[in-house]
């Protein structure tokens, strides 16, 4: 980490904030909130935090972050931490993962960005379509931790099921995924830019909001199970999974005796 004190200097590449490399202000993502260099560390901060209170996360985790945008999650890591035992950031937005190579892959040296070259109507018009399936260029079950945030929140349903299949390829077999969308009851299996739902939402993919059950029997199908779920708590009411790798050994009851 270079050595500069504390305080909030400018470059034509990035914020220097305590210690740390923030993204500039144009390529921040989350709404004005995010503008503000204390509240981006805070909530990374707050994300790791989370993280090893539901899902066991250390520095000594292997983390892929899926959707990675300007690297917040790996702010809050080092913030926190310092160091990881390795960090992957994927995602389908050039000019994210052009920036974070740039500025912070050289941080800590198990950390790196790759783009995921994939058709997205917000983020990659001219990215190649899935078909069936995706590949993430990563090693089969590497990651003890795997996370998403507001990422199917961007993502039509056939998407999101390939992306799930290939979550259950590589996560460790004790492994956890966090992951934030949107999801309600008694609604179309998909609907994107809902009308009156918490806010105006324009463009393409602004919002996709899911029938729960769909996406929960999706997560099913592709070998994950659920471990956790909170209903509507975070980023413009979307709801939080915790998933991981359904475990095929035989079920054995155990009885309690008072």
């Amino acid at each position: 980490m270079d050595n500069f004190s504390n305080s909030t200097q400018v470059t034509q590449d990035y914020i220097f904030y305590q210690g740390l490399r923030l993204p500039p202000k144009n390529l921040r993502w989350g709404g004005p909130r995010y503008l503000d260099d204390e509240f981006y560390l805070k909530s990374s901060k707050d994300r790791v935090k989370l993280l090893a209170n539901l899902c066991g996360f250390s520095k000594n985790s292997r983390v892929l972050d899926i959707g990675c945008g300007q690297g917040c999650l790996l702010t809050g890591i080092l913030s926190v931490y310092g160091e990881i035992k390795e960090y992957v950031g994927l995602d389908v937005h050039q000019a994210s993962i052009d920036w974070t190579s740039k500025n912070l892959s050289s941080q800590s040296p198990p950390v790196s960005f790759k783009l995921l070259n994939i058709f997205n109507e917000r983020y990659n018009p001219d990215g190649e379509a899935i078909t069936k399936e995706v590949h993430f260029p990563v090693p089969e079950r590497q990651f003890d931790t795997i996370v998403l945030v507001s990422v199917f929140s961007h993502m039509r349903l056939k998407d999101i099921q390939a992306y799930l299949k290939e979550i259950e390829r590589v996560l460790a077999v004790k492994g956890k995924v966090f992951l934030t969308l949107f999801v309600e009851h008694g609604v179309p299996e998909e609907e994107e830019n809902p009308k009156g739902y918490y806010r105006e939402w324009s463009g393409a993919l602004h919002c996709i909001r899911i029938n729960r059950f769909t996406f929960e029997d999706m997560v099913y199908d592709s070998g994950l199970i659920i471990d956790y779920f909170r209903y509507r708590h975070t980023n413009d009411g979307q709801s939080s999974y915790i998933l991981s790798l359904k475990d095929d050994s035989p079920f054995q009851a155990k009885v309690f005796q008072s």
